[in-house]
């Protein structure tokens, strides 16, 4: 499955949030980002 569109795509996202939360000095936004970055996680595990 690891050639499949939607993983390429999700771990994609995955990465640009990964850079996101690296960049981000707001805390509240930072958990959003950990959240989004923890259900994409759950998302590509799913797909596997």
């Amino acid at each position: 499955m690891e050639n499949s569109v939607e993983f390429q795509m999700f771990s994609y996202e995955l990465l640009r949030l990964y850079i996101d939360l690296e960049q981000c000095r707001d805390e509240e936004l930072q958990m959003k980002i950990a959240e989004d970055i923890d259900l994409l996680e759950r998302a590509i595990s799913a797909l596997q």
